[in-house]
């Protein structure tokens, strides 16, 4: 399988997806995870361990909470892959639709032992990313709100 075949289909050139962020009404777990999401550059991904830690969540609850994404685009849950850097599932099509995104972000996939991984270098641990936050970070959440 190559490396092009997920995105067969989709526009050349094609920047990054515009990040939006929806005025959403969560419970605090998804709130947060949701939040700490965000933090997480186009290009980049982190895991679902590493999203767990930062939110004080488990990473089946983490897992649960990406699941049920009101929004799979707007919040970027296809940013968030397994430990071994394979990709995982997709609530919006699935991992090729996954890859397509990820790739159009500038995120460097290969196929290895059968799925898509991510290369190591684009997957970043959250707590460095909390540490030193993307410039607006914080003006881009402003209008998620909990209940």
């Amino acid at each position: 399988m190559g490396s092009e075949r997920p995105c067969r289909g989709l526009q050349a050139g094609a920047g990054p997806l515009k990040r939006l962020v929806p005025t959403m009404s969560l419970a605090t777990s998804s709130l947060i995870v949701y939040t700490l999401l965000h933090l997480i550059p186009p290009g980049k991904v982190t895991t679902y361990s590493s999203l767990a830690r930062a939110s004080g969540l488990s990473p089946r609850a983490v897992g649960r909470i990406l699941a049920r994404n009101p929004s799979p685009i707007a919040v970027p849950c296809h940013r968030v892959v397994r430990s071994d850097g394979s990709i995982g599932g997709y609530s919006m099509g699935g991992p090729r639709v996954k890859a397509a995104l990820l790739k159009l972000e500038g995120v460097r996939l290969y196929c290895s032992r059968g799925s898509w991984r991510v290369h190591p270098e684009d997957i970043v641990d959250l707590s460095s990313i909390l540490l030193d936050p993307p410039e607006g970070g914080a003006e881009a959440l402003s209008t998620v709100k909990a209940d």
